[in-house]
């Protein structure tokens, strides 16, 4: 019907054009009366109101009449009940419209127009005392036709009603012929959408063979890559080979030449002489001793073993030994050395001692009456925070040589974790195996508040704080330790801000932050480390680390490696930027330190720790000691102990060269490292 008023004016241009001025001026009348408003429906149901807001009765029944003899009557029996109810509602909306203004007259006229066909109808019995009552507006009966609501619902059925009969009235053929133009209007839109489409299609295709063929060229190229590493792996076994064929020559010329004269008289008396003069200084041996000049001319230290030294540096450069070591030295004589058997250098290297890089003063006091579980000192290293199995947690004040305590914090169950907030260095976290993180103002000695933790997930086994101070993470299990949670908490208002995924069956049992706290690195109990991504709480790289699980797990100081502890009794560096990528291997048995006591006990077994500059590590093994590492070095320097039982926890001094140790024996350890006169 939209198209009625294109096609009137189609109509009007052919009468003109042909001339029949009296049918257009014709046409131009009747179009003026036209009731139907070319079919427009707002413009139909204006036309009605404007009738009621004319008191103009006579007109409107008019109208509806029309309406009634043109489309109303020729609809199924089943519409004119909606029908007689939409013309007893409009000529009710007259008496209202018409009371509500104070026109009386009008309503009586209404009646007296209508009377007659009023009573017939019982719908209409109550509505003849309308104009009799003083606020109609209030009756029960009339109350529901004076609200706004009911104006409105009529206004919008009417509507409603009359758009449903005029869109199924059938239009003559000639409207028809937009109908076709919209059609074709719409199948060109359609067209230029395809072209579109086909167009992005087109593109999406090209950018698929263009990554088909990027991949083709990694693809050649990583085959070229293991064609060439393959080639380097030949080179070595071949340069192996030519080693172990260098090695059998040289045992070969051994045997034949060396081994003969091992038992001769000759060797044996001059050996003898070297091991018993203990207060000689240096010794001579030349030809004269019955050694066959063709032996080559090799220098042997017999005694105490001496630093390795260059072989083409001068034996007199060594410096003077004490009276229970000796050398061989030159004479003016030609020098016949001896080579001495893999017994004699067994039995040299068993009393080797190497000298400990560190001077080590410590200091021992009883802090709990219970295992410690947890030390940490404050970020300023003026306080020590310890903790113990029986949920009291201690602030030691470090002046000088003396130790003060500080009142007790009283956690009614096992501290698990222990964390200073970094920004103020004011608060103390301490996390239990209840499912609550106790947070303590040092400062004033109060508890700032008691943070509950899903019931869930009750045991809090690490808190780390974020260097910025705005946050801090939790890492907590089950009561069996068989499922576990990372979250983070909003250390303004105590409350968790988002949960971290966690794989499913598996706990982290240490967590730590780099330097701007963007990263945290997890060790997991699956054996697996983890890295998250602080700003979308997801995991952005992990690998399997060991084969049980990682205890302990830290970032480096310059944060391009990761060093983690395994109760697989081994001590990794891993490269950040490649993962899964070792960079070396820690070992846990050396001469010096003696420790081959695998890991046995339960996380965090005495955790890891880096000195401020980042060159040395503690360890937590589990023992009675812990191993000093220099972190570029994969062999312990010395080892720190004292305790009587158990070490459990570790942490260095965040400025000086100090350590702090806790052990299940209830005590601490104060370790000063000097090495002022040594150089590492």
């Amino acid at each position: 019907m939209q198209a009625i008023p294109y096609v009137d004016d189609l109509i009007k241009e052919y009468l003109l054009f042909r001339g029949f001025t009296q049918s257009l001026n014709s046409f131009n009348q009747e179009k003026k009366t036209d009731k139907l408003k070319g079919y427009q429906v707002d413009r139909i149901i204006f036309q009605m109101y404007q009738y009621i807001t004319a008191y103009d009765i006579i007109s409107l029944l008019d109208l509806w009449l029309f309406l009634d003899m043109t489309f109303f009557s020729r609809m199924d029996q089943d519409f004119h009940p909606t029908v007689h109810k939409l013309e007893l509602s409009l000529k009710r909306y007259y008496l209202v419209y018409s009371i509500q203004n104070g026109r009386l007259d009008k309503v009586k006229e209404f009646f007296d127009l209508l009377s007659i066909e009023l009573t017939r109808d019982p719908e209409w019995r109550l509505w003849f005392a309308l104009p009799y009552l003083k606020t109609p507006q209030q009756d029960p009966t009339f109350e529901v036709y004076f609200s706004k609501a009911w104006a409105d619902t009529l206004s919008l059925s009417l509507h409603n009603f009359l758009n449903s009969i005029l869109k199924s009235v059938p239009k003559p053929r000639i409207l028809t012929f937009n109908i076709e133009r919209q059609t074709r209007k719409r199948l060109e839109q359609q067209v230029d959408a395809l072209q579109v489409e086909n167009n992005a299609l087109r593109n999406q295709i090209q950018m698929l063979e263009d990554e088909i063929k990027r991949r083709d060229r990694e693809k050649e190229k990583q085959k070229e890559q293991e064609k060439q590493k393959e080639q380097e792996k030949q080179k070595e076994q071949e340069k192996r080979k030519e080693l172990e064929r260098e090695k059998q020559t040289k045992s070969e010329w051994e045997r034949q030449n060396v081994l003969p004269y091992r038992n001769s008289v000759a060797f044996s008396n001059t050996v003898d002489k070297l091991i018993s003069n203990t207060q000689q200084t240096a010794l001579t041996l030349t030809p004269s001793m019955d050694i066959p000049p063709s032996i080559p001319q090799e220098k042997v230290v017999i005694g105490k073993r001496r630093p390795v030294m260059d072989r083409s540096s001068s034996i007199d450069n060594i410096p003077s030994s004490p009276t229970n070591e000796y050398r061989a030295t030159t004479s003016s004589t030609p020098e016949a050395v001896i080579s001495p058997s893999p017994s004699m250098i067994e039995d040299d290297f068993t009393h080797y001692e190497t000298p400990l890089p560190f001077h080590v003063e410590t200091q021992a006091f009883s802090a709990h009456s219970a295992a410690i579980t947890r030390c940490k000192f404050s970020g300023t290293g003026s306080k020590i925070a310890s903790s113990s199995t029986d949920g009291v947690v201690r602030i030691w004040s470090l002046d000088q040589q003396t130790k003060r305590s500080n009142p007790s914090i009283f956690c009614f169950s096992e501290v698990l974790s222990l964390a200073w907030e970094t920004k103020s260095n004011k608060f103390l976290l301490c996390g239990t195996a209840d499912g609550k993180i106790k947070v303590w103002n040092v400062h004033n000695d109060k508890v700032l508040g008691d943070i509950v933790v899903d019931a869930d997930y009750p045991r809090v086994e690490d808190i780390a704080c974020s260097p910025t101070g705005n946050v801090f993470m939790t890492s907590q299990s089950t009561a069996s330790r068989d499922h576990g949670l990372l979250q983070a908490w909003n250390f303004k208002t105590l409350h968790a801000e988002s949960t971290f995924l966690v794989d499913p069956n598996t706990t982290i049992n240490s967590i730590a932050f780099n330097h701007n706290g963007s990263l945290l690195v997890a060790a997991g109990a699956d054996g697996m480390i983890r890295i998250y991504d602080m700003k979308s709480s997801v995991a952005i790289a992990g690998w399997m680390a060991h084969k049980a699980a990682v205890t302990s797990v830290q970032f480096s100081a310059d944060e391009t490696n990761i060093i983690s502890v395994g109760k697989d009794c081994r001590i990794v560096r891993w490269d950040v930027n490649i993962v899964g990528k070792i960079v070396n291997e820690y070992s846990w048995k050396s001469e010096s330190t003696n420790i081959d006591t695998p890991l046995v006990t339960y996380p965090p077994i005495g955790g890891l720790s880096f000195d401020s500059e980042g060159q040395y590590m503690l360890v937590g093994t589990g023992l009675q000691n812990v191993p000093l590492y220099k972190v570029t070095s994969p062999q312990p320097l010395q080892v720190l102990g004292g305790h009587s039982a158990p070490i459990t926890c570790l942490d260095f001094h965040p400025t000086t060269l100090t350590c702090l140790t806790g052990s299940s024996d209830t005590s601490l350890r104060i370790h000063t490292l000097s090495n002022k006169d040594i150089f590492i």
